[in-house]
C-alpha cells in the first residue's frame, strides 16, 4: 500500500473537527459557569462554522498538508481561522437573528486557534509511522545530497513525504 494523500486529508479534517468540538464544549463549559440561561442545544447551532473551515482550509491547500512546512501550516490556520470567525461574527452581527454569547464566540475561537494545530499534531503524531499517511515522492539529484534526504524524510515520518524511489547520478568531473 502506497501512502494516500486522501487518507491523510480526512484524517486532518477529522483531528480539526474534533478540535473545533472541544474548542466548542469548553467554551460553552466556562460560560455555563456564570449566572444566565445557556443551552448546549443552542450553540451547538454554531456547528456551521465547522464547513466554512473545512472549505477555507481546503482552498488554503491544508487537507492534507504535507506540502508546508509546520510554521507556514500554523501560519495560515490562523489566518484562515481568524477570517472565518470574523466573517461569522460580522453576519450574526447584521443578521441579529442569533444572540449568542460573546464570551461563547470568542472562547470559540482563541481555542480554535489553539486545539486545531495541537490535534494536528496529535494526529501526525499517532498515524505518521502508517504505510498510508502521507504522500509518496521520488528522490532525484546528486548521490550524496539525495541520500541525505533520504535518510532525513524516512527518519522524519510527520513530514508526511515517503521516499519510495532514489534516482541519484554522480556528476562528471569536467577537465
Amino acid at each position: 500500500m502506497h501512502a494516500s494523500p486522501l487518507r491523510t486529508g480526512l484524517c486532518l479534517l477529522a483531528a480539526d473537527s474534533a478540535a473545533f468540538f472541544a474548542s466548542l464544549l469548553i467554551s460553552w463549559g466556562v460560560r455555563s459557569l456564570f449566572p444566565g440561561e445557556l443551552f448546549l442545544s443552542y450553540y451547538l447551532n454554531l456547528l456551521f462554522i465547522l464547513p466554512v473551515l473545512w472549505v477555507a482550509f481546503l482552498f488554503q491547500r491544508l487537507y492534507p498538508a504535507a506540502l508546508y512546512p509546520p510554521q507556514e501550516e500554523f501560519a495560515k490556520l490562523t489566518c484562515y481561522t481568524s477570517l472565518v470567525f470574523m466573517a461569522t461574527w460580522t453576519l450574526l452581527f447584521f443578521s441579529r437573528s442569533a444572540l449568542y454569547s460573546r464570551l461563547v464566540f470568542f472562547g470559540l475561537w482563541l481555542l480554535c486557534l489553539a486545539l486545531i494545530p495541537f490535534f494536528r499534531r496529535i494526529a501526525r503524531h499517532y498515524f505518521a509511522t502508517r504505510r498510508w499517511w502521507g504522500h509518496d515522492v521520488v528522490i532525484c539529484g546528486d548521490t550524496e545530497a539525495a541520500k541525505n534526504l533520504y535518510t532525513h524524510l524516512k527518519s522524519e515520518p510527520r513530514t508526511g513525504l515517503k521516499p519510495i524511489a532514489l534516482c541519484s547520478f554522480k556528476e562528471s568531473s569536467r577537465e
